[in-house]
């Protein structure tokens, strides 16, 4: 089948929380999404204690900027990282299918960006799966 890129982000207290090459921003609304040109499908996973500032105070150092990979680090992990942080859910995977698929071929991923992509060294050592794990041992499991 054909596998889709998404971009995700996740809305707290009204404030949009996105992950970009400049780091996480935030904004009012769906903006990341009206840059893209793209009518978002919204998705509610609940309510969290935890607020828009609470999930910057934990991610930033984790989503910093110059961090972001096309395949490795992008606004899909962000959201699935915040997601977990927020709600303790985990964003479905086929919204990352992009992403695995171009991660076990990257040379093809790089043919079909004439070259452009290039992966980012800067995130060699990040593992959304043990950051997952930091946050909340018991549940991640």
């Amino acid at each position: 089948g054909v596998v889709t890129a998404y971009h995700s982000s996740v809305i707290v207290d009204g404030s949009e929380l996105s992950f970009s090459a400049a780091g996480i921003s935030a904004a009012s609304g769906i903006e990341s999404h009206r840059e893209l040109g793209s009518n978002p499908y919204v998705i509610k996973f609940g309510v969290s204690r935890r607020s828009s500032k609470d999930v910057l105070g934990a991610l930033v150092k984790y989503f910093r900027p110059g961090t972001y990979d096309l395949l490795t680090k992008n606004c899909n992990t962000f959201a699935d990282v915040a997601l977990f942080y927020l709600v303790r859910r985990r964003l479905d995977p086929a919204y990352r299918a992009l992403e695995r698929f171009g991660a076990t071929v990257p040379s093809l991923v790089q043919a079909a960006s004439g070259g452009k992509y290039q992966p980012n060294p800067k995130t060699a050592d990040f593992d959304a799966e043990l950051l997952i794990l930091q946050i909340d041992p018991i549940r991640a499991r």
